[in-house]
């Protein structure tokens, strides 16, 4: 910051004064922090002030971040010693910047000393220019953001040369890129929160496959065992065996499901899951698995010989079975 940089009192009585709060503090500095950072990251913002200044023989040019009460280079451009770096201050209201920010209009004078508007003023006495142009920077939504300026100690024939508009030009560039660096962050922040619910879902998934092989598993397996040992009891009815070879097929059936399922959650997708699968082995398991539904509707199911094919057996019977 420029030694000869004013320090204003603070505001006398009868001033309003909004309280902030360290956190809110704290908020709105990262947020200029994000804001500056993000149009130094803009490869074309160097090559735009070096522009500038030989277009205009200004030898001073800047971006700059401008609110209510803050004056942030976030380019610049020195070839006169000014003392500013890029992340440096001015205090705000020693700055033309500061009025462009109120009405929202372009600043361009050739000359000070023969400015009427700005003859007196005293930005140019203190930072002691005397061409300047400033060009306020609107993001898209119409928030006032900054601007682009550029002064020199000497006077410049600005006007006569319509410097204005190429400054125009440049200034919506600017606001072009700093809007898609904004929506570049917000989708890689929505991208972030889609991961941790993904990572999340994982998870759950590990959870349900802990509790499908063990927790669910293990009743199947009590039913199987039973239905086994009436199976081997000679003193079993031929119904009773009935019966038990139908709870020890549907529970055989289930744990298969649930080993399908187990196996399918957590497929990565990768090529290497592929093997020859032979589709009519799998189409008898299907129907196997199937025959008491197929019974119950009387249904007819017509095959024909199917082909081997590369895949990933459990997700072709699930196929066929569902």
């Amino acid at each position: 910051m420029p030694a000869n940089s004013p320090t204003l009192a603070a505001a006398g009585p009868g001033v309003s004064r909004t309280f902030i709060t360290p956190r809110m503090n704290e908020e709105i500095e990262t947020n200029l922090a994000a804001e500056v950072a993000s149009v130094q990251e803009i490869d074309i913002i160097p090559a735009i002030l070096e522009i500038v200044c030989k277009a205009t023989g200004l030898r001073f040019s800047a971006v700059a971040r401008v609110t209510e009460d803050r004056w942030i280079a976030c380019a610049v451009r020195d070839e006169i010693a000014f003392g500013l770096l890029p992340g440096g201050e001015l205090e705000i209201r020693s700055t033309i910047c500061n009025e462009i920010r109120d009405h929202g209009q372009p600043v361009v004078i050739d000359n000070v000393s023969e400015d009427a508007d700005f003859c007196n003023h005293h930005t140019p006495k203190q930072y002691g220019f005397q061409s300047y142009i400033s060009i306020p920077i609107f993001r898209k939504n119409g928030a006032f953001f900054g601007t682009l300026c550029a002064l020199d100690p000497l006077p410049m024939p600005l006007k006569s040369t319509k410097m204005e508009t190429l400054f125009t030009l440049f200034a919506d560039l600017i606001s072009y890129h700093t809007d898609t660096q904004d929506r570049v962050r917000q989708k890689n922040a929505m991208l972030q929160i889609v991961q941790h619910k993904l990572d999340d879902s994982l998870d759950d998934i590990r959870q349900l496959n802990k509790i499908s092989n063990h927790a669910l598993q293990e009743p199947l397996r009590k039913l199987m065992f039973y239905s086994d040992m009436l199976l081997t009891d000679q003193s079993a009815s031929e119904e009773t065996r009935q019966f038990a070879r139908k709870i020890n097929s549907l529970a055989n059936n289930f744990a298969t499901m649930i080993r399908e399922l187990a196996h399918y959650s957590m497929l990565g997708g990768t090529i290497t899951d592929f093997n020859s699968v032979d589709l009519n082995t799998v189409l008898a398991a299907a129907l196997h698995r199937l025959q008491p539904n197929i019974q119950a509707k009387k249904a007819i199911i017509y095959t024909d010989v199917l082909p081997t094919v590369p895949g990933i057996a459990p997700q072709l019977n699930q196929l066929f079975t569902t």
